[in-house]
């Protein structure tokens, strides 16, 4: 996370990490425009403090991460020892630039002038690999700052860097497609969660019971 505005929530903070020690703090507000600046801080994190991971795993808190089937994937169809430039999510396609004042992701055009974005991930769940991490970090040290991080590092720096995206494709889908929320082990590794205080622990509680959690056919991975 970045900073709080609020003392109080900064104090907490500090006891809450004195107490697990699981906190990591950068120096900037933690607000909407400053995600890009949280993205390259996770980057950061991870060759800094985890330089023996194989994979790095990003994903938003109302994403459900079907842990023993993404480990399937990683061990059977990946490599257990690590993979070589991945950079492996939902891709985002034909993205149009936001121009109306009443939009959340209004962008200028002296922040952005193009009219259409570049292929990049949709940031709720992204799998790097470690080389990917230090591609993306090194070049967002010198590419001029863009606030709405997923285009800015997994699609302007990702290019600039010649990082080819591996789609997840049906691997990835929204809650609204498990509306049973039964057998769903080997239907998806990643699920978007609508809501996501019920749903997380009755998904978590399905994958755990189930016998039987399929490989991933080579034919599920795309790339662009």
């Amino acid at each position: 996370m970045g900073l709080p505005d609020s003392n109080d929530t900064q104090h907490n903070i500090i006891l809450e990490n004195q107490l697990y020690n699981d906190i990591v703090q950068g120096d900037f507000i933690d607000c909407y425009r400053n995600l890009t600046y949280k993205h390259v801080m996770v980057l950061k994190w991870a060759l800094y403090y985890c330089p023996c991971a194989r994979y790095l795993l990003k994903t938003d808190d109302d994403t459900f991460v079907n842990a023993p089937y993404l480990l399937d994937i990683l061990n059977h169809r990946l490599s257990p020892l690590g993979a070589r430039n991945l950079l492996m999510c939902q891709l985002s396609l034909s993205s149009l630039v936001k121009r109306s004042y009443r939009s959340k992701w209004r962008v200028s055009y002296s922040e952005y002038p193009n009219r259409w974005y570049p292929i990049y991930c949709r940031g709720w769940a992204i799998i790097y690999s470690p080389d990917v991490i230090y591609k993306l970090y090194t070049e967002a040290q010198i590419t001029p700052y863009f606030w709405i991080d997923d285009v800015h590092i997994t699609g302007t720096i990702a290019i600039k860097q010649n990082i080819t995206i591996t789609n997840l494709g049906e691997l990835s889908v929204n809650e609204s497609d498990v509306p049973d929320g039964k057998n769903i082990s080997y239907k998806f590794v990643f699920c978007l969660l609508t809501k996501a205080d019920k749903s997380m622990r009755k998904f978590w509680s399905v994958v755990t019971q189930s016998d039987d959690n399929m490989i991933v056919s080579s034919s599920t991975l795309g790339s662009k």
